[in-house]
């Protein structure tokens, strides 16, 4: 297969011939002279921008709505222009992933298990980083998703861990790394999977248990709030509380700002009179 080297925004030194797979694996579209790549979320010219703005422009009012990779792509990725991390080195697993339907959550694809979520991307005393806490998992996060660490001080986050048994109490009977993430992040909701998870071609998931049998819907996905588990429906309670909690906290911030006004006004008063 011929292989090409690239300027920073994805334009081939020398365009190869016969290959229509090129910048970041993406196919190449040539039609009406566009020379874009097609990232599925939207197509990126070679000349640094999208063609239209990002969905998600609200959330990251500081850069350019037609910004790829914040202006950074030497250091950071957008794989399809959604809120996905990889953590996994799994080419199969990512491939299948790619295709998982957007959503308004951070979803993590990684293999895991109830203690830990395997960061097979960083590499720690010769094999890969075990993520055992909320903050190791943030860092995670921010490493590999452009414009996250914003995102994560949201007044809600909604995580959906797509790793094997991190919602299933381990076998000590402590709790599932799912449920500890959740503590370290009061901001977020955390979902993990009650078993084994495959994610097919499609992007389409399931759940099975111990004996290889699919999760009844109930019993599938188990949901976390500060280390307590909560019912599928709670969740939207939960928002509702955090908006409130949100509201309290401004207006005790504008409280302060105007009592600290007043007391620099009184104080102007002083030194002036």
């Amino acid at each position: 297969m011929p292989l090409s080297t690239y300027y920073p925004y994805g334009e081939p030194t020398v365009e190869p011939k016969g290959q229509r797979f090129l910048f970041g694996g993406k196919e190449r579209e040539h039609a009406g002279g566009r020379n874009a790549y097609d990232f599925g979320a939207r197509s990126l010219t070679p000349y640094g921008s999208w063609p239209s703005p990002d969905p998600k422009a609200e959330d990251f009012y500081q850069i350019s709505p037609f910004s790829y990779c914040a202006g950074d792509p030497v250091n950071r990725i957008d794989i399809e222009g959604k809120w996905t991390v990889y953590l996994s080195n799994d080419k199969k697993l990512n491939k299948n992933a790619y295709r998982y339907p957007y959503d308004s959550k951070i979803n993590v694809f990684a293999h895991g298990n109830p203690k830990y979520i395997s960061y097979d991307k960083k590499i720690q005393r010769g094999r890969p980083l075990r993520i055992t806490s909320g903050k190791q998992l943030k860092n995670a996060i921010i490493e590999n998703l452009s414009g996250s660490e914003k995102l994560l001080s949201k007044p809600i986050v909604e995580i959906v861990l797509h790793s094997c048994n991190t919602g299933t109490i381990p076998e000590d009977n402590s709790e599932p790394i799912g449920k500890l993430i959740s503590k370290d992040i009061p901001n977020a909701i955390v979902k993990a999977p009650n078993g084994e998870l495959k994610i097919n071609k499609h992007g389409k998931e399931k759940v099975y248990n111990e004996n290889n049998k699919q999760q009844s819907q109930n019993n599938s996905w188990n949901y976390y709030f500060r280390g307590i588990t909560v019912p599928p429906f709670f969740v939207e309670i939960i928002k509702i509380y955090l908006m409130y909690e949100e509201k309290i906290r401004l207006e005790e911030k504008f409280n302060l700002d105007l009592e600290a006004g007043d007391a620099y006004n009184d104080y102007n008063k002083g030194f002036y009179r």
